[in-house]
Order: structure tokens, then sequence, then C-alpha cells
């Protein structure tokens, strides 16, 4: 052990009545005696840096002293602190809970010389200038005599600023075990294409303890703000020594990084220097939306207030990454066939997006072959949107012109888009003055339904946007028109289906019903107010809230939505959708969705309630 005395292990008196010591406080210990005979104060200085714009003295005394330090003579604030110096109370047999050790603290300018005044209670007096250190010559050597330094200069800084992380780095790290925090890190991944890491996993501290999170490539990270999860099994293991801060210990971390760590560290902060809580190497998340959202939904303890974690984690996640994705879509070359001749200039054009599954497509060729109206006057569309169905579609496709000779137009776009960049992409190879989206489960019951939708936009200006009614394959009604219900246990806006399962017949509304929103499953626009809207929303996740998003959008633009009972087809509900994952990640995505929506169109949902009949 260092002895705390000095290097010549000797006490040395003062000698000068001008105050100024004898002895070199910084060197050997400075003995101050009481003129009444009681004990006397010893005084030593141990430390003396200047570290991010402050000066830090370290050392022991033996008494009550008043201390201050000086910048070019003038007394500066000086904070200070005591702790317990065992080093110094074997050696001069001390109580070892005697706060002998002190820190002082103040700012100064760089380059101002600093000196260092006491007092005691005898009268004695003195001062003395320091000669400073480098912070660079900090070593583990020193953190016994600095104490808990360490915590009271960075709690004076802002954190992850230049002069923190120089001042964290310059305290040693610790080789005891950490009493004030508890950390476990669970899983570590890095987003390449979005610059982000993504933590999960727990944290309990005790108050005013300094906790961060660091990688190998020399970021450092604000843990506070991380979404916080209810962990009952780390209370039960911590909850006697840090609380409530055990029980809502779970975390899930996300932050843009720069350059490129591969190690997440957790770490805090004591009197025993920089403690290294946990750490996990940092491996790749999928940056497909879809995949990387599945893995994000199962992240979680249940229960957790899904509108706040939304906001907080999963919006800006997943946003960020269906915004990557969208930016990439440009750089897929578009493929495009044309099975037989289309209509050179068509009254509509009727999109199909396909996903999963392709076999609805021969059913819907035997309602079309059978439409004579529709094969003269309509550009049929259909847009590949999955790279499983592309090689099979192609010899298909020749198969099916070949057998109903309906012409048609197939379109793969190289990458998936989700059902609103695959109605986007269908839309920029239309030549329709009408568009007409329609899902590929979705049959009419005879000729002549189109033709009557078209009237409507024709008739009536106001309308934006045309929907039939749709119905089950049992005959009952699936869709006639959407509204907006409010769903209390997650505070959102959702998507409701009046009359959804009931006979057609108890459907009693005739001619064109004004409804807040219609179904994307078969929506019919005229082409220039879709280019008006800037066409189909790309940033909700796999399909939902896009059909009432389009319709919210032609209403701010002053047109409605209108529903047509009179106009029937069978609708079989979400069976193209069906390999898009368990019913459990397919109800965290409707709410995810609802969320968003909700966020861009809250006025206008509320609005549109209150005009319902």
């Amino acid at each position: 052990m260092k002895n705390p005395l000095g290097r010549k292990a000797l006490l040395s008196k003062v000698a000068s009545t001008l105050g100024v010591p004898s002895v070199d406080v910084q060197q050997v210990p400075l003995e101050l005696p009481d003129e009444s005979g009681g004990t006397p104060v010893r005084i030593k200085v141990d430390v003396a840096v200047r570290l991010a714009g402050r000066v830090l003295v370290g050392g022991w005394s033996t008494g009550p002293v008043q201390f201050a330090l000086q910048a070019d003579g003038r007394t500066v604030s000086t904070s200070e602190t005591r702790f317990s110096r065992q080093d110094v109370a074997t050696h001069l047999s001390l109580p070892k809970d005697a706060q002998t050790g002190f820190v002082l603290i103040a700012e100064a300018a760089a380059g101002a010389s600093i000196g260092l005044s006491w007092a005691v209670n005898s009268g004695r007096a003195g001062s003395q200038p320091l000669v400073l250190r480098p912070a660079s010559e900090l070593t583990a050597g020193d953190s016994g005599m600095l104490g808990p330094s360490a915590g009271l200069l960075t709690s004076a800084m802002a954190p992850h600023t230049p002069e923190w992380r120089d001042a964290i780095t310059r305290f040693p790290a610790a080789n005891t075990e950490c009493l004030d925090a508890k950390a476990h890190v669970e899983a570590a991944h890095i987003i390449r294409g979005t610059g982000q890491v993504v933590v999960v996993g727990w944290l309990a501290t005790k108050p005013g303890t300094q906790v961060w999170g660091e990688d190998d490539a020399g970021n450092t990270y604000e843990l506070e703000g991380s979404y916080r999860l209810v962990r009952n099994d780390v209370h039960q293991l911590f909850g006697a020594l840090f609380g409530a801060s055990a029980r809502m210990s779970g975390f899930i971390f996300h932050a843009a990084v720069s350059g490129a760590p591969t190690v997440f560290r957790i770490k805090a902060l004591s009197e025993q220097g920089v403690h290294l809580l946990s750490e996990a190497g940092l491996s790749p998340l999928s940056e497909d939306p879809a995949t990387f959202a599945r893995w994000l939904f199962g992240v979680g303890a249940g229960g957790e207030d899904w509108a706040q974690r939304v906001e907080k984690l999963d919006a800006p996640l997943v946003s960020g990454m269906i915004e990557r994705s969208r930016t990439q879509w440009n750089d897929y070359p578009v493929s495009l066939r044309e099975c037989g001749t289309t209509p050179v200039s068509p009254e509509v054009s009727i999109v199909v997006p396909l996903y999963g599954r392709v076999d609805f497509v021969e059913s819907q060729m035997l309602a079309w072959v059978r439409d004579g109206w529709l094969r003269e006057n309509a550009q049929l569309i259909y847009v590949l949107d999955d790279p499983g169905i592309v090689p099979g579609f192609r010899q298909m496709a020749e198969e099916l012109y070949a057998l109903y000779r309906v012409p048609f137009t197939w379109v793969w776009g190289g990458v998936n888009r989700g059902f609103s960049g695959a109605n986007n992409l269908g839309a920029e190879h239309a030549k329709g003055k009408r568009l007409l989206f329609l899902n590929s489960d979705v049959f009419p019951r005879g000729p002549g339904w189109l033709p009557r939708m078209m009237e409507v936009l024709d008739a009536r200006t106001d309308v934006g946007a045309v929907g039939p009614r749709l119905l089950f394959a049992d005959g009952g009604i699936q869709h006639a028109g959407m509204r907006f219900a409010w769903l209390p246990e997650h505070d959102v806006f959702i998507n409701e289906h009046p009359m959804m399962g009931l006979d057609p017949s108890l459907d009693r509304r005739t001619g064109i019903i004004e409804v807040p929103a219609v179904t994307g499953a078969c929506l019919l626009v005229r082409r220039e107010d879709f280019d008006r809207i800037g066409g189909w929303d790309t940033g909700y996740l796999i399909g939902d809230f896009e059909d009432s998003d389009f319709c919210l959008k032609l209403r701010a633009e002053g047109l409605s939505s209108a529903y047509l009972p009179e106009v029937e087809l069978i609708h079989l509900e979400r069976q193209s959708m069906t390999a898009l994952g368990s019913q459990d990640f397919r109800g965290r995505v409707t709410l995810w969705n609802a969320l968003r929506h909700q966020s861009r169109w809250r006025e206008q949902i509320e609005s549109s309630m209150e005009a319902a009949p």
C-alpha cells in the first residue's frame, strides 16, 4: 500500500509566521500545531489535476479544515466532498470511518495559476501554489485518493458532451462489484442501413448513480430515455436493494450510431471508478420492415401501454426502416409484360396487387371473359409484389391469356413494396382516366358493375372515391362503407365496417351514400384526383389503414367517399394475406398502423364522425 504520508514519511511543521509553509503539501504532510495543546491537524495533497475546464484537488486531513482554491490569486467557488480514507486511517491509527479524505473542485481558466489555502479552528492558516498534472496522467492508483470525485465532477457536466466523455475516460476501471447499479444486456443489435443500435435488457440503479451505454467505436448513450418494462424477475432478486427501480428495470433502448461498433457496454460510476455492468456483441438485424417488426413487436413483457410504446419506441424504428426501404425501390429494375393487346385509351385501368398466392387470378379471368364491356374498355394490370411468385407467374400468365384471351399486363417491381407501393406501381403504368384498385380475392357477380361505379364519379364532382357493397362467400355483408370507432383500451381510432356479417336485405340504403371511407379492396378514383393527393401512402406496415388514409387525403381536398349498395361483389377477405404471420402479430400491426393513422388524421376523423348521420 502506498504510504499516505508522502515520499519522506515524515511530518513537517509550519516554520513560517507568514502563513507560507516550509514544506510542499504535495510532497509531504503539513502539521498545524494546536496552540492550546490539543492534537495537531495534518494536511496532505495527493492529486492535483486539470480536467475538462476544472481543477480537481484530492488529499486528506486529520481534523476540520476550511479549504479554498485560488485562480490567479483570487478565491474561486470551490465544492468539497469528504470521504473515508482507509490507507490514512491505518497508518495514523484513526477510526476506519473517519472522514479524512477530501476532494476540491473548482472551475478555472486554462493556464490560470492555482493555489490552495486552508484555515483551522486554532486560527492557523496558510496557502501554497499547486503544481497541476495533466488529466492524462491519472492512474488507477489515484482512484482511492479521489474517492467520489468522479461523480462530483461529472455531475456538474452536461452528459455525453466532449468534456464529459474526456472526464470518464480519465477515471480508472473499478475492480470491485458495483453496489449502486446492476444491469444485464440480453440482446444487442445493429441496423446498419438506418445506423441504429437496438439493445434489450434490464438496469436497476440507486438514485443519483451515473449509468450510461457505450460502444467500441467511441459512442456514448444516455439510457434514461429508454422504453421501460416491468421486470418482476429482477424485482424479486434486487427489489430490496433498488426498490421501484428494480421493478421497472426492463428496457428497450435505441439510438443512432456513428462508425461501425461491434460491442455494446453498460457502465456505472462509483467511488471505486468506472464499473462495467454488462456487455454484448452487436449482431445485425434484418432490414426488411416486416421481418424487423416481427422481432420488435415480440420484445416486451406484455400488457404495456401500446400507444406510449409505439410513440416512443416502435414508430421511430419501424418508420425509419420503411422510409429507407422506400428510397431503395428506384434501384430495382421494373419488369413489364403485356399479354395480348390492351386498349390504347381505356376508360379505366384496373390495378390488382398479388402477394403470397396467384390462384385467384384465374378465378377473376372467369369473370373478365364474361364481361364484354370490360374487355373492350378496361386496362387490366396485375402487380406482382412477392419475389416468391414471380418465376411461376411468368408461365402462368401466358397460359391464362392463351386460354381466356383476356388482354392484361403484369408488372414486377423487383422488390416487395406492400399494398400501397404495389398500387402506386400499377398506377404508374395505367393509361385510364379512372383507376380501379381491386384485391385479387374480389370477384364480380356479373357484368355491368364497373360502368355503374363510374357513373357516380361522372355525376358527382364532389365525390372522390366510390366503393361497392362487398359480400362474404356465404352472402353476408363484408363492406358497406367504413367509419371510425374509438378503442378506449388503446386510446386510438380504428376502422370499422358497419353491418358486417348481416344479411344484405337489412341494408335498406339505396343510391349514392356518402361515408367516411371505403375499402381499398375495390375502390374507384379519377386519375387526376389520384395524382392530386399523391397516390397511396406507403408509410404503413404490411396492409392496414391505407384505404382510409387514401379517403381522408381526398377528404382534405374537399372530396367525399361514396358507397354504392346496388353494386355487389364477392370478397374472400384477407385470403391473399394469410402469409403475413400469426394473429397476435397481425393485431400488433393493426394497432401500430392505427396509431400512425390517427397521428396523421385525427382532426379529419373526428369531423367525419360528427358529420355522420
